[in-house]
């Protein structure tokens, strides 16, 4: 059953025990298995997002995000707490739900407009005016002087999330997710 971004509905046993996965491997990923430098973290923390985005679609896979992000932050965050960064969390995981759930992922186009979107518009330009809000400086250059050494960061952000989407696809959704969406949908 594909919601295509409507009300999903109640939310089953196997629905709640497969976003737990999803949060604790987002925040595994994202707090371990990633670098960071002094502008930016680069890592595979996108990976949890997408698989939700393909199986649970928009809202849940937005919910992911968010509580992945929360829960990171209270467990091993750094620095201080900035909710812009959580409200970029929620929006890669309803832009990942949008572009990946179900079928729609077996789309060329699907991925690259989630990859373009997501890296873009959340991790570049959406985070950037985080950071430039947390330190109190409205000044443009200053945003540009943030924004310019991510870009090549987020060129090969965007080229990875295009190459791992569809191997996803390919690995996880089609052997596993498939069945369960032929025998009336995952929310049974």
């Amino acid at each position: 059953m594909q919601s295509n971004g409507n009300y999903q509905g109640k939310l089953k046993v196997r629905e709640i025990v497969f976003m737990g996965i999803m949060i604790a491997l987002d925040v595994l990923a994202v707090r371990f298995l990633s670098f960071e430098i002094p502008t930016m973290r680069i890592g595979l923390g996108f990976l949890a997002i997408m698989i939700s985005g393909m199986y649970l679609g928009p809202l849940r896979a937005g919910a992911v995000a968010l509580i992945a992000d929360l829960l990171g932050f209270v467990l091993f965050g750094k620095g201080i707490f900035f909710p812009g960064f959580t409200i970029s969390a929620m929006v890669n995981g309803l832009i990942a739900g949008h572009f990946l759930e179900g079928k729609k992922s077996a789309k060329v186009y699907n991925y690259v407009l989630f990859a373009l979107l997501s890296t873009l518009v959340v991790d570049t330009l959406m985070n950037t005016t985080w950071l430039v809000m947390m330190l109190h400086n409205n000044d443009f250059s200053y945003f540009m002087a943030r924004l310019i050494p991510r870009v090549p960061n987020q060129i090969i952000v965007t080229v990875l999330k295009i190459i791992m989407a569809p191997l996803l696809y390919k690995t996880l959704f089609k052997r596993f997710v498939a069945r369960d969406v032929e025998h009336k949908g995952i929310r049974e």
